[in-house]
Formats: C-alpha cells, sequence, structure tokens
C-alpha cells in the first residue's frame, strides 16, 4: 500500500540508491497517460544491498496543465 511504501522509506526500511531507465514507452489518450519501462534499482532492504531489474507501469492523468501520477506498478525482472 502507499502508506507502508511510505513508512518503510522513513523508518529507513528500504533505501533508494539510484533508480536508472532502460527503455521507457508512453502512450497517451485524451487525459490519460501509460508510461511502461524497464529499469534497474540500487537499493538497501533490511540492510542488504541489492541491484534489481524491474518493470514499471504508471498511469497518469491530466488535471488542468499539470499530470498526477494514478497508479504504480513494478514487477522484478531476475
Amino acid at each position: 500500500s502507499k502508506k507502508l511504501f511510505i513508512d518503510n522509506l522513513k523508518n529507513k526500511v528500504r533505501t533508494y540508491h539510484a533508480v536508472t531507465y532502460d527503455s521507457i514507452t508512453v502512450k497517451v489518450s485524451g487525459n490519460v497517460a501509460l508510461l511502461s519501462a524497464k529499469g534497474g534499482l540500487d537499493v538497501t532492504t533490511r540492510g542488504n544491498r541489492a541491484q534489481v531489474k524491474v518493470a514499471f507501469l504508471h498511469t497518469f492523468v491530466k488535471k488542468g496543465n499539470q499530470w498526477q501520477l494514478l497508479g504504480h506498478q513494478s514487477a522484478r525482472l531476475q
């Protein structure tokens, strides 16, 4: 959940050192945009640092002149 994700960041359960993108595709339909990407995370979880390959899917909605992130999904590829 969003709350758990934020709590883990605040409590240093998980620390992101870097996010890299190998490929990004964006498709826009009206006021909705889908962004799909593959990339990597340099992350420490409970003291264990790792390089993780992931796929992302972000859904954005346009409100006025700004895009707002509506949803995020990621999946580990390794």
